[in-house]
């Protein structure tokens, strides 16, 4: 018997970083509440910028308690700097585990130098609930 499971039941994707193009400056995240996820991966699609630009090391993963509490780096879910040498028209990957006594996550970096286009999505998902088999929106998985 198929179970009819809809999308948002074992997988959320919401805003992290507005589509922004900035010439420098912090790069500042929308605060996702990741409570009851086991994974948050944050996927990043980056532009082709004016001239050459970067993104200082250091872009990645903070958590807090609550919405409200500081936010504190998440250990080793950051980038290193990405030059748009490397880093233009690419997609980069932080994926992390959700610490449900720190379920609040946000993206904090800084834009270096030129104009860079950017933006950040967050998907949300919990390995333990497997994908439906029949569907009320269409997912592709390639794999």
């Amino acid at each position: 018997m198929p179970h009819n499971k809809k999308f948002e039941s074992y997988r959320a994707a919401t805003l992290a970083v507005a589509p922004i193009a900035s010439t420098s400056g912090a790069l500042t995240g929308i605060a996702v509440n990741a409570t009851d996820w086991d994974r948050a991966a944050f996927i990043f699609a980056f532009g082709v910028p004016t001239e050459t630009a970067s993104v200082s090391a250091g872009l990645g993963v903070w958590q807090a308690s609550t919405s409200g509490a500081t936010f504190a780096r998440v250990t080793d879910a950051s980038f290193g700097l990405i030059t748009s040498g490397v880093g233009a028209n690419s997609v980069h990957i932080i994926d992390v585990n959700v610490n449900q006594s720190y379920p609040w996550l946000k993206i904090s970096g800084q834009l270096v130098n030129n104009f860079w286009p950017v933006g950040c999505i967050c998907e949300l998902s919990s390995p333990k609930d497997l994908p439906p088999t029949a569907l009320s929106y269409q997912i592709v998985s390639p794999d």
